[in-house]
């Protein structure tokens, strides 16, 4: 049975994702082997950030930033290579990676892996580079992205300032 088990595990992201958080120590090594992975397609895309085989690297982002909380030392360079990856080559990544480096950078925040400053510094930048006035940024997905930041934003405001008095 375990050998079964571990043959299905290197291609179903999903359900290595759910046993990690279950059992973290068991399943260490298959981590190291994913993580492996998503450091050598990194690299790759990085070469070519405008390429159109993203997906399983987006895939890959999403399973480190939802098991990372489990292995903090191996993910600890983790959030500042997606806040890098994000600011460096945001007009050569596909909307789809954007929008996925985005959302996991944020839940990244959720679990408590990053401050809520490291979070404004990766995606408010974004806010400037996309906005209406860059003649740039004609492209039907400059809205959708302004709209994802700016949301994200104002609800990381509002949890920051949950509890605070406001003396005005």
């Amino acid at each position: 049975m375990k050998r079964k088990r571990a043959a299905i595990l290197p291609t179903n992201i999903a359900l290595l994702q759910n046993l990690v958080r279950r059992d973290p120590e068991s399943y260490h090594e298959e981590f190291l082997q994913q993580y492996s992975h998503y450091e050598s397609l990194r690299d790759i895309y990085l070469l070519n950030p405008s390429s159109d085989d993203g997906e399983d690297f987006e895939e890959l982002i999403g399973f480190v930033s939802a098991v990372c909380s489990c292995y903090p030392t191996e993910t600890a360079n983790f959030p500042e290579e997606l806040k890098l990856i994000l600011l460096n080559n945001h007009r050569d990544l596909s909307p789809q990676l954007r929008e996925k480096i985005i959302q996991c950078l944020i839940m990244l925040r959720n679990k408590g892996v990053i401050n809520p400053e490291f979070l404004i510094q990766s995606i408010f930048p974004l806010l400037t580079a996309y906005s209406p006035n860059n003649e740039d940024n004609v492209g039907v997905h400059a809205k959708a992205l302004r709209r994802q930041v700016y949301s994200a934003l104002i609800t990381l405001l509002k949890a920051v300032n949950t509890g605070t008095k406001n003396n005005c």
